[in-house]
């Protein structure tokens, strides 16, 4: 018989039960031995560390320099002109072009001149003197051979609106306070009292014009290549810095848009003195959504759950990416420096004082890693050996932000025709007389309709005979990319505008010039298109301006073009 006598011990709830009412002891979360907890730390590894010390001070110093000249077109085509990103964004700059169609303006443009003018010169003024300038500037007769959109809206418009544009042109050559003579045949009918506060509304229109009507189009645009290019030049006493962006879409520009380039032909303008800088900052911790939490009550983002992602040994890139979120996430340190935008900044100096006193001065990059590093962030890329060494400089480019884009006002695919051995530049839609867009489709099927007295030529009848036909027929705004050589070598090719008709729109002007780059009509085809776009800038202002914008097309195409064919003769 065992000496031990059995039990059977039952817990109904296990639990503990408070007998205070406040909770501070829970939430302290005290530790009551230490050392078990420091020797935690060592099994797993905590003080073999070798970064433990976290920043406290940053130190920075450098010089910050602007962007003050632009050359437009290719380089050294023409004098840099003076720039400020202060008062206008680059792309505007750089795009702008005239809203004319032509040396003309288009019927829609004229009206919103007219209508601008008289809503300048207030109720009464314009109410006082409205049949005056309606008389001496009406709207201009329409060509014959006009569209029919354009044949409305002239019914529509004539006798209500005047001919602003025609006004223009009278104030252009204006150069002072007062008019001269009778360059302005109704002001000499103004009354006396009245004649300064016309003079006045014209000086606030004529300057409202002048951002719709310029005088050609944005030298910028290099129709060889149907894109873009120009150089922005930071001209400083430390030397001068060129930024080339040579193939710009219409896109938005931002920093990885611009190469560095060397001058050829000596400083672009009057250098001036860079903006010295010295900073003393706290760093900050970098955060990022599904970061893991530092603290120890504080619940974590669910909306983003890294321990969530599903991956394989082959995702490298999904384990890298959990690694650092996870491991490394905490380990990177936000300094913030403000600069204006359009300009660029050189630290000279970067000194980091972290918890152990310690103060440690780090080297850019490109002098850890050397001219060949791999890593090129934010680093424009040479364009030659001899361009100079932009990897210590940033450029905050003047980027717009959101705009507000307009329905394109003209439209041309560039498209290979591998069957016709030919390419071809189709003109999809145009501004027409009355300024809106015009479909060429469209108006080639109507001119078809004029030629028979408005009716759809009947089906062809054919005979027995044959007839020998040199080329097939192809709409007239379809107009061939004719290749030939550059001189350039044996391989050297060029696209010329070729066809019996000319273009109507301003994108494939002038006709007798126009040559693209082989290498600019890849298999894919291209897009190029123009129209309004509207955006505001840091200071407040609105800038409105007409662009280009080039994109993929849509792949090769056939024209139908065929040669040397026989085909059954038809009974006229």
């Amino acid at each position: 018989m065992s000496a031990y006598t059995s039990s059977i011990t039952t817990w109904v709830r296990v639990e503990p039960r408070p007998r205070d009412a406040r909770m501070t002891s829970s939430l302290e979360a005290r530790i009551s031995d230490p050392l078990w907890l420091m020797a935690r730390q060592w099994q797993f590894g905590e003080f073999q560390g070798e970064d433990c010390g976290s920043p406290v001070k940053a130190e920075l110093a450098g010089y910050f320099s602007h962007i003050n000249y632009l050359n437009a077109g290719a380089p050294y085509a023409r004098p840099a002109e003076p720039y400020s990103a202060r008062t206008q964004p680059l792309e505007t700059r750089v795009e702008q072009e005239s809203a004319l169609q032509s040396d003309e303006p288009q019927l829609k443009l004229r009206a919103d001149l007219g209508r601008q003018w008289l809503a300048l010169l207030g109720k009464d003024l314009s109410v006082r003197y409205r049949e005056l300038f309606f008389k001496e500037y009406p709207l201009p007769l329409l060509p014959t051979d006009a569209d029919e959109a354009a044949q409305r809206a002239y019914r529509l418009l004539a006798g209500r609106v005047l001919d602003g544009y025609a006004l223009y042109t009278r104030l252009v050559p204006w150069k002072g306070t007062l008019w001269i003579g009778t360059k302005i045949p109704p002001f000499d009918q103004i009354q006396t009292q009245d004649q300064g506060a016309v003079m006045a509304a014209a000086l606030r229109w004529r300057t409202w014009c002048a951002t719709r009507i310029r005088a050609q189009a944005a030298p910028a645009w290099v129709p060889a290549k149907q894109e873009y290019e120009f150089t922005a030049v930071a001209s400083g006493k430390k030397g001068e810095v060129l930024l080339h962006a040579g193939e710009h879409r219409g896109e938005r520009l931002d920093w990885y848009a611009f190469d560095a380039a060397k001058s050829k032909t000596g400083p672009c303008g009057k250098p001036q003195a860079e903006e010295l800088f010295e900073r003393a900052v706290i760093p900050a911790p970098v955060r990022f959504s599904g970061m893991p939490s530092t603290r120890w009550w504080e619940f974590e983002d669910a909306r983003v759950s890294f321990g969530s992602v599903e991956t394989g040994p082959e995702d490298l890139g999904k384990l890298l990416l959990m690694e650092f979120a996870l491991a490394y996430g905490n380990d990177f340190f936000l300094i913030p420096v403000s600069m204006e935008v359009g300009s660029l900044c050189c630290l000279d100096s970067f000194r980091v004082t972290n918890t152990f006193g310690e103060v440690i001065n780090i080297p850019p990059a490109s002098s850890v890693d050397g001219p060949k590093g791999t890593w090129r962030m934010f680093v424009q890329t040479p364009e030659t050996k001899k361009a100079p060494d932009t990897s210590r400089l940033f450029f905050l480019a003047p980027t717009l932000g959101p705009l507000l884009e307009g329905k394109p006002l003209e439209e041309v695919r560039l498209m290979r025709d591998e069957m016709a051995n030919l390419g071809w530049a189709i003109e999809r839609s145009v501004m027409g007389a009355s300024g809106e867009m015009l479909d060429r489709y469209e108006a080639y099927q109507e001119k078809r309709r004029r030629a028979t007295g408005g009716q759809m030529p009947a089906p062809p009848a054919y005979t027995a005979a044959l007839e020998y036909q040199l080329a097939g027929e192809v709409p007239e705004y379809w107009l061939p990319l004719i290749p030939q050589p550059t001189g350039n070598g044996a391989r050297s090719m060029e696209l010329k505008l070729g066809g019996l008709t000319s273009p109507w729109g301003r994108l494939l002007q002038p006709k007798n010039a126009w040559v693209l780059h082989e290498e600019e009509l890849p298999r894919a085809g291209a897009q190029i298109t123009r129209g309004y776009q509207y955006s505001r800038w840091t200071d407040g202002s609105t800038h409105l301006w007409v662009g280009r914008n080039k994109t993929v097309g849509r792949g090769e195409g056939s024209s139908g073009l065929v040669f040397d064919q026989v085909k059954p003769k038809t009974t006229p």
